[in-house]
């Protein structure tokens, strides 16, 4: 996740919010999110998988990760 805590911040100034905020939404520790932003710590996976949705993102673009699916067709299953 080495460039999680600049994408995390990116996306969170970007939709306007202070760090305060964000902890409240993921009902979580104002420090705890600071650290996440600082690298000093990593959000666990239900977290990641929540700040996903507060940013309108995938998971592999809010952890930097390149997803290319090419020419191939994908199929939702539910």
């Amino acid at each position: 996740m080495s460039n999680f805590p600049q994408k995390l911040r990116e996306e969170r100034k970007k939709r306007g919010y202070t760090q305060d905020e964000m902890s409240k939404l993921l009902a979580i520790g104002q420090s705890a999110y600071a650290k996440w932003e600082n690298g000093r710590t990593e959000p666990t996976l239900e977290n990641v998988v929540k700040l996903a949705k507060i940013f309108d993102t995938t998971t592999d673009e809010l952890l930097g990760r390149q997803v290319d699916f090419g020419d191939k067709i994908i199929f939702n299953i539910t």
